[in-house]
């Protein structure tokens, strides 16, 4: 009768052990899954991030040209000099500088068109770099998930207590000679 009750804890034992095991390797697996989950979501955010930088370097030089252009033509307009006597020839003067600040206008006018183009490309700016912002915390966000799912493989892969080698050694220890001293006192 001890006999059978030995063997049928033994069973039991394999049992738990077995299930505890197929348990563990279960959550490893989703964890890892998780885990690959996380790496790619972080690289499809890293890539989001590269082509917002790209961007931005773009709008960054076209920004310059622009700023450039506008100097230049500033430059132009702002340079000449201005006459205050009223003389016949002075008055033909006149007449060729109201043409030349009707020219300045329409040069201003199209400043003006270049400063609107150039305002919607730092709005643009503005939001290419909010965007990027997010895309850095979320970035962020997805390593600090992923380092609670290490943390908790760590936890997994850790072994307990019960699972320690040396307690399964003294239980075999125990178990072979249980068996050899029941086996012994069976034949005697």
């Amino acid at each position: 009768m001890f006999k059978k009750l030995l063997g049928l804890l033994a069973v039991i034992g394999t049992i738990f052990g077995a299930m505890a095991g197929a348990k563990k390797s279960k959550e490893l697996k989703e964890l890892e899954g998780k885990i690959d989950e996380s790496k790619k979501e972080e690289k499809d955010v890293e890539t989001k991030i590269a082509k917002l930088e790209k961007n931005k370097k773009k709008n960054k030089k076209e920004i310059m040209k622009k700023l450039i252009v506008m100097l230049a033509l500033f430059g132009f307009i702002y340079s000449q000099d201005k006459v205050y006597t009223f003389t016949e020839e002075e008055v033909t003067n006149m007449a060729n500088k109201v043409k030349d600040l009707q020219t300045q206008v329409e040069e201003q006018t199209e400043q003006i068109s270049i400063y609107d183009e150039l305002m919607k490309k730092y709005e643009n700016q503005a939001q290419i770099d909010s965007m990027l912002i997010s895309f850095k915390t979320q970035q962020v966000d997805i390593l600090k998930d992923r380092e609670v799912l290490y943390e908790k493989q760590i936890k997994l892969v850790k072994p307990k207590w019960y699972e320690n080698k040396w307690l399964y050694f003294t239980y075999g220890v125990i178990a072979t000679s249980v068996s050899v001293k029941l086996a012994g006192e069976i034949v005697d």
